[in-house]
């Protein structure tokens, strides 16, 4: 572990991610389900968002697959992947507040509508905060 310091800022992003989807992004998803918003531009961003954050985790979690299987990772072609899909949600990151606010806020509006109760959302300010701070 001494000759791997990035492991642990990777495995604290791994588990800030996973956290980021299962509190913010899934809870969204299933009420863009269920209130039927999915050709709204921010569902689309959202289903982008989902697929570029479990894009992101795959090739963590192969990484640390890698590491602890005690293969040579510095020259493998994760790395550079890794790199790269990091680079996008940092840059998606500042339009993130505008698309899942307005989300939010029509899925407010439809669940008004319908008479039916929205699933949770956990309010995405703080754990978006936290993700800019690691950028």
């Amino acid at each position: 572990m001494s000759g791997s310091p990035e492991l642990f800022g990777m495995l604290e992003d791994l588990k800030h991610q996973i956290q980021l989807l299962q509190t913010v992004i899934e809870p969204l998803r299933n009420n863009v389900k269920k209130f039927r918003l999915k050709t709204e531009t921010s569902a689309q961003y959202l289903e982008s968002k989902f697929l570029m954050v479990t894009t992101y985790c795959t090739y963590l979690s192969f990484y640390l697959v890698l590491k602890s299987a005690g293969r040579p990772v510095k020259t493998h072609p994760v790395i550079e992947q890794i790199v790269r899909s990091k680079k996008a949600l940092a840059e998606t990151e500042l339009i993130d507040d505008k698309y899942l606010t307005q989300l939010r806020d029509l899925i407010q509006e439809r669940s008004t509508m319908a008479n039916k109760k929205p699933e949770l959302v956990i309010d995405n300010s703080k754990i978006l905060e936290k993700s800019k701070k690691k950028v």
